[in-house]
């Protein structure tokens, strides 16, 4: 079963609200259902949203993309933050985002410094990745890298 995954559990409602809604104008329940699937969380405190058997077209293509992407598309900043510090790394991403033009200098320092998770496929990640000169395999080697500490 492919899980659609948030950080927060009004995310996760949001997309709940939504596909129950479409299902019940759709008449998908005769039996007296009225919830599509209430949200859970998983180990490392993301909400879950499954995407059952049957119902993937109440789901977007970009949804379905998003629950299809590995685990380690997404994973803790710190995670990430300790992989590039082994590597020697992190002193070149904290200077490449200093050179950044506002206001995506702000936007791209907080999420590095205060951010609880860093997607594979962002923005700032794909920045980074020009400005150390990685590619994409080696991108995911971090990422892939940073899921699997265990501390």
């Amino acid at each position: 079963m492919l899980f659609i995954k948030f950080k927060t559990y009004e995310e996760a409602w949001q997309l709940n609200e939504r596909v129950t809604a479409d299902c019940i104008k759709n008449g998908e329940w005769s039996d007296g259902t009225n919830n599509y699937c209430n949200p859970t969380q998983n180990a490392n405190g993301q909400w879950e949203v499954p995407i059952l058997d049957g119902y993937e077209k109440y789901f977007t293509l970009a949804e379905i993309s998003r629950a299809q992407a590995p685990e380690w598309f997404s994973v803790p900043t710190w995670r990430l933050r300790a992989i590039l510090a082994v590597d020697g790394l992190e002193a070149n991403v904290t200077a490449a985002l200093a050179t950044l033009p506002e206001p995506n200098k702000t936007y791209a320092e907080r999420a590095w410094n205060n951010g609880s998770t860093t997607e594979r496929n962002s923005p700032t990640v794909t920045m980074i990745k020009a400005i150390l000169t990685l590619n994409d395999s080696e991108v995911d080697d971090i990422f892939q890298r940073a899921a699997n500490i265990v501390v």
